[in-house]
């Protein structure tokens, strides 16, 4: 027997990566399909003679779909298998994809891209989920989820330069028809590779999608517009006030009703509860970060959209590190001590990068102090979405659709604040010092949080 043990091992390793690379190519998609379109779009307004409402919108469409029913696609799994709501979601990302690569005008484009979003909408809390339910074993399935958290990082890392090269080699429609061999890889990845989780028949409970659709709809639209029509416009007023409305009746109807579609026993467990509220204020920080320094690095630094990229590939790609050293540590420490570890050097990094932005420490200095903060916060990703996966493993489909929508609607806040940090000031060093404070302030408000987990922890 002692002969087979390694081939035995070795043949468990490669199915793990399998399944590991099966469930990652769904989000690889979509992360890459974002950064990608942002870097087209100016050249499709161009093609397509758009105007500058059609251009905002090809971007934004996606998102709004895609926040607005996750909710949604985490309760179809759990009714009719998180493996068929993958494939079904992976299915209507393909089509979508290649109506979008025809497209012949902006409306076409912007269905597409609405399409798109429902896709996404579908695969993203299954892929979690189902990974989660792949591996039983508490640290292997903390160490994939590194893993799996590296694999994402690095194609949302490389979207902008992959998007550049597809752009100018082959145009802008080839930037959608990517989708479709990486889509149908996984669709039969999928297909071969990944058993149907549990199907429980629950009820859809319309009522309440309908109300959490047009909630998340309608703050995704505030968060967005706010910036164009300003906050403070009569247009605006009006749709916050419906907002809040709305937010109001969906959380008065979860809270009452004894079959709300997020399990409010969830919320009841501490760490669940900590973990979700630490990735809106990741999400929030770190896209509202790099916003704003991508705009930094062009206006206060004089470079071009293309060396700002550049400049910016060290502080990206050190996501794909703290994922990975996530794995290695895990075998070591406990995810809640990591996390905190993790968030505290966030913090003091970002802290510095206050009070230096404004000096003449030179480039690589900032940049490596904003690399260190965002390598720690590669290691707080994996962390937060083990210990919402795990300790919502009753309910995987709507814990995972839970995250992502909180960590949605985190960018969405962090980019209107930037936002206005950014209109506020005329000068550029001041308008990176305040949103360097806004993101210290986040990151410790984030820690102390960990550390509360850390103090309580009784499992």
């Amino acid at each position: 027997m002692a002969d087979y043990t390694p081939s035995l091992t070795s043949n468990h390793m490669r199915k793990d990566i399998l399944i590991l690379i099966t469930l990652a190519l769904g989000f690889v998609m979509a992360t890459l399909d974002v950064t990608i379109v942002n870097v087209a779009v100016s050249t499709i307004q161009k093609t397509l003679y758009l105007g500058g409402t059609y251009t905002t919108w090809i971007i934004d469409s996606y998102m709004v779909t895609f926040a607005s029913l996750l909710l949604l696609g985490g309760t179809l799994a759990q009714r009719y298998g998180g493996k068929t709501i993958y494939m079904l979601g992976l299915s209507i990302f393909i089509i979508s994809s290649l109506f979008c690569a025809m497209a012949l005008n902006g409306s076409m484009l912007i269905i597409g891209r609405l399409f798109q979003g429902i896709g996404a909408a579908l695969f993203m809390p299954s892929s979690l989920s189902l990974l989660s339910l792949s591996f039983a074993d508490d640290k292997k399935r903390a160490k994939m989820f590194g893993l799996w958290s590296a694999i994402v990082s690095i194609a949302s890392g490389c979207g902008p330069f992959v998007g550049g090269l597809l752009v100018n080699e082959f145009g802008w429609r080839s930037v959608f028809i990517i989708n479709i061999p990486i889509g149908i890889i996984g669709f039969i990845m999928a297909y071969i590779m990944i058993s149907e989780s549990e199907k429980i028949m629950i009820e859809l409970y319309l009522r309440s999608h309908i109300l959490a659709v047009f909630s998340i709809s309608l703050l995704s639209y505030v968060l967005i517009e706010g910036p164009t029509y300003g906050w403070l416009s009569t247009r605006m007023i009006g749709i916050i006030c419906i907002t809040l409305c709305l937010i109001s009746a969906f959380i008065y109807k979860e809270m009452k009703s004894h079959h709300s579609i997020i399990p409010i026993s969830l919320f009841k467990n501490r760490f669940f509860t900590g973990a979700n509220v630490i990735g809106v204020c990741i999400n929030l920080s770190l896209f509202g970060g790099i916003f704003m320094f991508g705009m930094f690095l062009q206006h206060a630094k004089g470079l071009t959209l293309l060396m700002a990229g550049v400049q910016l590939l060290p502080m990206m790609a050190v996501f794909v590190l703290g994922n990975i050293l996530f794995s290695t540590f895990i075998n070591r420490w406990s995810v809640e001590w990591i996390m905190f570890v993790a968030l505290v050097v966030a913090s003091i990094c970002t802290i510095i990068l206050v009070i230096t932005v404004g000096t003449n420490i030179g480039y690589w200095a900032i940049s490596l102090l904003y690399a260190c903060a965002n390598l720690a916060i590669g290691l707080v990703v994996p962390a937060m979405t083990s210990i919402v996966m795990e300790t919502g493993k009753s309910a995987g489909h709507m814990a995972s659709a839970t995250l992502n929508v909180n960590r949605q609607i985190g960018s969405l806040i962090g980019v209107a604040l930037i936002g206005a940090i950014i209109d506020y000031s005329n000068d550029w060093y001041e308008k990176a010092s305040h949103s360097f404070l806004l993101m210290a302030i986040i990151y410790l408000i984030s820690a102390g949080l960990a550390g509360m987990l850390l103090k309580k922890k009784t499992f």
